[in-house]
Order: structure tokens, then C-alpha cells, then sequence
């Protein structure tokens, strides 16, 4: 049980709860909560272009969002879906990435982590190659430090090789940093499920030995018998900040880049993005109320809250990655490993939550859920 909504929980058990998800981790989480509810696969199609989002934040919130909606705009079948006549219905979506900022990248794969030199995190193939031609102009003396710029910037090389097969967010802002060694700041490359091994071995070699993020996001949707969704909206974005210390409005946020593990960002403005990059967007939004203000338009609300987490992973051999890969725990998992099982004897360290890590922040989930506890309550719903 969760206890931080554990006063409200009789209430929120009346309400009909559908995790538009068949993730079984995500279905374990809500289920630890203490939550009864139904699975449904929402019918989102997740075709977004990476590449139009400022940030991985960005994506993650389109796609949970997309979800969210797709099943909002489903007519309610009571029959089938076990929906509780006269209570309302509350949506939770999520949807999950890892990624890697680009100037972390420079310290690349470039073979085995345990035995590899130094290498140049946070520094830009072209800017650790600038050092290597002055060290080695300098003399003898300085043959140590050219050596060492010369590696992370071939480390760095062989990063971009293996980084043209992986999506990426934040290109349109870096683009406006102009060439050189600011030509990437702030773009990510992000990994998703790799859905095979091969994929997977690849991924571990990125990560290891250095932090990434993880990018969380929790969408929850309202729909109850003559209850105001828009206003549930804004109150969850209300109790997430309360509990949480909620950041600024997503669509104003600059990156993830100038933000801290953990900081949770809201809106009830549908993306824009998903009406625009999925053909059946333009629908999906105009069922659940169109695209500002949440979509109230017959008691409907959505939004939307990012969880962000910072994982070190330990460094390891290729053997261990393919081992683990080879075994299949990773080929369904954001960033190709589980930190729930196998997969988390590769954390060093974890900053953030381990939930959202996981799939789903209960943390988060919990707080934005507190108020959908009004339409069990009373609050248009003919309840207390």
C-alpha cells in the first residue's frame, strides 16, 4: 500500500483505474500501491520523431500522453472492462527512456571497459582533439598529455560510429549553437528497447562505466459523471508539486541538461507533437476535449508529470554484456537492462527514484492520483 495516499485509498478504490500499459513491472508497481484496476494496451501508435523534442523530457511526456488519450477517447464498455457505474475513471500512462547527453558520449565504447585509458567525459571529439596537436607542438614533456587527449578523442570517434543506428532529441537546439565543439550542446541520444541482443550488447557498452539519465513519464487522465477533468488536472499538478516540488511548465523548460535528478515538470496543454506526429492524434485529441486546458470537454482531464534519474553504471567486460544480453532480460527494457532484476548488479549508483527507473514512480503516481479521490468522494459524482 502506498502510504501517501493511504487516507484517501477506500475512495480511490471505488473509481475504475485502467493502466494503459500490459507492462507487467508497471502492473506490479500500481498493484503495490494497494490500487485495483484493469490493464488495457492503448492504441497509440508511438511513431513520434525523436528528433522534434527539445529534450527527452519532451518525448517521454508526448508519449505518455498520446497513450493517455488514446484510451480516454475509447467509448466506456462497463461489460467488458469492468468500469463502476456512477464513478469516474482515472487513466494512468507512462512512458519510459534512457539517454545519454552527447558530451558524455565522447567516452564512448571504445572496447573493453575494464582494461580502457582515461577517457574525456564531457568533452567534445573536436575539443579533445584541439589538445592532442598542442601537447605534442610542446615537446617531449607533454607526450603523456597528447597521448591522452589523442584516446578519449578516437574514444569519441567511435562513439559517433555507433550512434548514427540511435535516435536523438535536442538537434534542433544544438543546431542553433552553431559548429565546432557547441555543435551538440544539449542534443541526447536516446535507447529504448533494443528488442535483440545484438542491439542490447551495444547499448550496455554505451552506458557502462559512466551516468546516464532516465526519463519517466506519468500521464493521468479523468473522466467522471459530471466531474470537471480540467480542474483534477491542475489539482494533481497541484498535490505533485506539494509533494514533489514540481518544476516549471514543460513546454517553457530549456532541457534536462540545466535541471537535477528527480524534478518532476507538469502541463495540461496536449503536446503539440502528438497531434501532429501520429495519424490518429488529430482524433485522440478531439475525443478527449481538444488541445488546451487539459481537455475538459465532457468532464475530461489529462496531464502530465516528468520524473528524471541519474544512474552510474559500474564498468564491465564485453563478455558480461553479452552474457547478459544472451540471457534475454534486457531486449524489453529502456536502455537494455532491468535495474529491478538482473540488470541492477551494473548500477554503481542511483539518484532519483527507483521506480521510475523501473517504469512507473509510485511517489509520483501516488501524489497525482490523490485527487481523482474527489469524484469517488462526492465531487459530481452523487458519492458522500
Amino acid at each position: 500500500m502506498a502510504a501517501l495516499i493511504a487516507d484517501v485509498l477506500p475512495r480511490l478504490r471505488e473509481l475504475d483505474i485502467v493502466l494503459a500499459s500490459t507492462s507487467p513491472r508497471r502492473a506490479e508497481i500500481l498493484r503495490a500501491m494497494g490500487l485495483p484496476f484493469t490493464q488495457r494496451a492503448p492504441p497509440f501508435e508511438e511513431a513520434l520523431e525523436h528528433r522534434r523534442f527539445a529534450s527527452p523530457a519532451h518525448y517521454v511526456a508526448a508519449n505518455a500522453w498520446g497513450k493517455a488519450l488514446s484510451i480516454l477517447a475509447e467509448p466506456a464498455e462497463p461489460a467488458e472492462h469492468g468500469e463502476k457505474t456512477g464513478r469516474g475513471t482515472v487513466i494512468v500512462a507512462s512512458d519510459t527512456v534512457v539517454a545519454l547527453h552527447l558530451d558524455d558520449v565522447a567516452s564512448g565504447q571504445g572496447g573493453e571497459a575494464a582494461t580502457a585509458g582515461p577517457t574525456t567525459r564531457g568533452i567534445s571529439a573536436d575539443a579533445a582533439a584541439a589538445p592532442a596537436t598542442a601537447s605534442a607542438a610542446a615537446g617531449a614533456d607533454d607526450a603523456a598529455p597528447a597521448a591522452t587527449a589523442a584516446a578519449g578523442a578516437e574514444d569519441a570517434a567511435t562513439s559517433a560510429s555507433w550512434m548514427e543506428g540511435f535516435p536523438m532529441c535536442g538537434l534542433a537546439r544544438s543546431a542553433e549553437a552553431g559548429g565546432g565543439s557547441d555543435a551538440h550542446r544539449g542534443a541526447w541520444v536516446v535507447l529504448e528497447k533494443p528488442g535483440s541482443a545484438d542491439r542490447a550488447v551495444e547499448m550496455l557498452k554505451a552506458l557502462r562505466g559512466k551516468s546516464h539519465f532516465v526519463f519517466t513519464a506519468v500521464a493521468v487522465a479523468f473522466r467522471g459523471q459530471g466531474s470537471d477533468g480540467a480542474s483534477l488536472a491542475e489539482e494533481s499538478l497541484a498535490a505533485a508539486a506539494t509533494a514533489l516540488g514540481l518544476g516549471e511548465r514543460l513546454p517553457g523548460w530549456e532541457g534536462a541538461s540545466s535541471a537535477g535528478p528527480g524534478l518532476c515538470l507538469g502541463t495540461t496543454t496536449v503536446p503539440a507533437a502528438v497531434m501532429e506526429g501520429s495519424p490518429a492524434a488529430h482524433t485522440t485529441v478531439a475525443a478527449a476535449g481538444g488541445a488546451g486546458g487539459g481537455g475538459s470537454a465532457g468532464g475530461a482531464g489529462c496531464c502530465v508529470c516528468v520524473q528524471s534519474s541519474r544512474v552510474e553504471f559500474v564498468n564491465f567486460s564485453d563478455a558480461a554484456a553479452e552474457a547478459y544480453a544472451a540471457g534475454g532480460e534486457p531486449l524489453d527494457k529502456a536502455g537494455g537492462y532491468a535495474v529491478q532484476g538482473a540488470g541492477g548488479s551494473l548500477v554503481r549508483s542511483l539518484e532519483g527514484d527507483f521506480h521510475a527507473v523501473m517504469g512507473l514512480p509510485m511517489a509520483l503516481t501516488a501524489a497525482m492520483l490523490r485527487p481523482a479521490a474527489a469524484q469517488a468522494g462526492g465531487r459530481g459524482c452523487g458519492g458522500e
